[in-house]
């Protein structure tokens, strides 16, 4: 098959990741296996290397270090290997990364299948809001999810329209941003709404005089109206009303059979597990048996818990059960393409930040969302943070025409 035909099927594959994770069960997961056949087997019959360079190093130093804590962790304290299924993710699809880092994608394939997700993310909540009349869509994930993917499409499609030098494109993807709003304003999710402000505010401080006046005050009025328009709609105002009675309702009066109520419990008990189990935690899959052993000494009513699978919190969670390690390879995991995405949306020129821009909404986006979910323990969620990475770093390796610098 000739590398043209290849290139061109690969192309297409990454343009239909976003929405089909968003509406086609499984359908994320089919566009990767696809996606790693034709990785794998480029690999095998090529032999053309390309070196990698120091920041593609780091990253894989980082997600080796991340797994072999997982695994670790996994054997030391006897869990089940199931344990492992989302973390897998990051070794299964990196066949995906050293494919795409010897093709020269054009990232326009890239930006509209982040276009096409925010408008299937918006397609779909409406169908099962207002045919289905169904009160909290979930697309083909839960509801939480879902919101968080479509919040984060939302300022992918904002960034991208902000950068874009095309009046037709600023239009699609301003247009994109508010359909992907819409949808996660549908699901919701509040606790992924929280992303829409350090994104802005981090966009403001790494790049302040890279974009005319012009762009950063219609970006900045754009996302100011959104906010308005989204917290005086009757399910968001109830929403966030709601957080801060319950919040209010657990500080002052230890109510916990509320929404948060339960999350701050968890947070709680967590703590208190944590404080003796710093250095390597209690094992994946114990948070059960953590529960129960405060419940029998008296210290929580294990009734509370019952709702609750896990800590709601992805760093008290890396904490709780894989110790130290765990919680500062989470942190690696995150901090380090955080710093290589940010300096190259520092540096580069005009046309060559929106790639890096995307990655700093992927990042900072996970990193919001970690504060009041499990993330990847999430097969949609994991599964888009892990493409992503891979296809952003491959997309702007030193080889190709969206060159990242060096760090």
């Amino acid at each position: 098959m000739n590398n043209q035909l290849i290139e061109k099927m690969t192309s297409v594959l990454l343009l239909l990741f976003p929405a089909t994770l968003m509406t086609v069960s499984d359908g994320g997961s089919v566009i990767l296996v696809l996606l790693l056949l034709v990785s794998s087997i480029s690999l095998l019959l090529g032999n053309n290397s390309i070196p990698l360079s120091k920041n593609e190093k780091h990253l894989l130093a980082i997600i080796s270090v991340y797994i072999l804590v997982y695994i670790f962790n996994v054997w030391f304290f006897n869990s089940k290997i199931s344990e492992l299924d989302n973390t897998s993710r990051f070794l299964l699809l990196l066949p995906i990364f050293f494919y795409l880092r010897k093709l020269k994608i054009n990232p326009d394939y890239i930006y509209y299948g982040i276009l096409l997700g925010a408008i299937a993310s918006f397609t779909i909540a409406a169908y099962q809001t207002y045919y289905l009349d169904i009160f909290r869509p979930y697309g083909v994930t839960k509801a939480v999810a879902f919101g968080g993917l479509s919040i984060t499409l939302a300022i992918m499609c904002l960034f991208i329209g902000s950068l874009s030098t095309e009046r037709r494109s600023k239009v699609l993807f301003y247009s994109g941003a508010i359909m992907a709003t819409w949808a996660s304003i549908l699901s919701a999710s509040r606790g992924t709404w929280l992303a829409v402000l350090p994104c802005l505010l981090i966009w403001l401080i790494i790049n302040p005089k890279k974009s005319s006046i012009k762009t950063r005050v219609i970006t900045a009025l754009i996302s100011l109206l959104i906010i308005i328009v989204s917290y005086n709609l009757p399910i968001v105002k109830y929403r966030v009303d709601q957080a801060i009675i319950e919040v209010n309702n657990y500080t002052t009066n230890s109510v916990a059979n509320t929404s948060l109520g339960i999350r701050l419990e968890a947070w709680r008990a967590s703590i208190i597990i944590i404080k003796d189990n710093f250095a390597l935690g209690i094992g994946e899959g114990n948070f059960r048996s953590g529960i129960q052993m405060l419940s029998d000494k008296g210290i929580v009513n294990p009734t509370v818990f019952a709702p609750l699978e896990h800590a709601h919190n992805e760093y008290i969670s890396a904490l709780l059960h894989r110790g130290i390690l765990g919680v500062l390879s989470l942190l690696l995991l995150f901090l380090i393409p955080l710093i290589v995405f940010s300096k190259a949306l520092i540096t580069e020129k005009t046309d060559r930040k929106i790639l890096p821009a995307i990655g700093v909404t992927l990042i900072v986006t996970t990193m919001t969302f970690s504060l009041s979910d499990i993330y990847f323990a999430q097969h949609h969620y994991t599964i888009f943070y892990v493409a992503f990475i891979y296809i952003l770093y491959a997309t702007m390796s030193p080889h190709s025409t969206n060159i990242i610098k060096e760090t």
